[in-house]
């Protein structure tokens, strides 16, 4: 009878580490999945972070419009230079389609006609299609609009960032 309390002794112990086997590694499953989901989140916060973090250095405005030559002044008065914008003309008719892009796609400042040559600094508002900082730049468009809306974007190791929350609107 001695031998059966051994036995019923050594089997409660096998029991117990297989348990105890198997919770650390139940447990080791469930802290993977939440860092790996942790990591996700975190990596998408920090994308986030750096998108705002970049367009709060942005300012793009629009000054004034000219009924006589139809132009608009664009003024750059963050402290990026802005690579390219998105531009909503409307008119009592509704939008404008001749200042759109297809598919709504920024262009550069390239399409300001007449920038504003800066004496002091000697230099133009815009170089190689940027509007730079602190600058500022003639934009013509056709007809008489009644509001305008511009979408600064800049462009970043990642690709091009568009500043939504830093959109610039002018009514008539």
């Amino acid at each position: 009878m001695t031998r059966n309390r051994k036995n019923k002794r050594g089997d409660a112990s096998i029991v117990a580490t297989v348990i105890l086997i198997v919770s650390a590694i139940a447990i080791a499953v469930v802290v993977t999945t939440f860092s790996k989901e942790s990591e996700q989140k975190v990596s998408e916060k920090i994308i986030k972070l750096g998108e705002s973090v970049e367009c709060e250095d942005i300012r793009l405005g629009i000054e004034d419009y000219d009924e006589n030559t139809f132009t608009f002044t664009f003024m750059n008065r963050g402290t990026l230079g802005i690579d390219k914008f998105i531009a909503r003309v409307y008119t009592s008719s509704g939008i404008n389609p001749q200042h759109l892009d297809s598919n709504d796609e920024p262009k550069d400042f390239s399409d300001c006609n007449d920038t504003i040559f800066d004496p002091i600094q000697g230099e133009n508002g815009v170089v190689n299609g940027r509007l730079l900082p602190q600058k500022k730049c003639n934009w013509r468009v056709d007809g008489s609009p009644d509001k305008a809306e511009i979408i600064p974007f800049i462009a970043t190791k990642d690709g091009e960032i568009g500043c939504e929350n830093k959109i610039s609107t002018w009514k008539k």
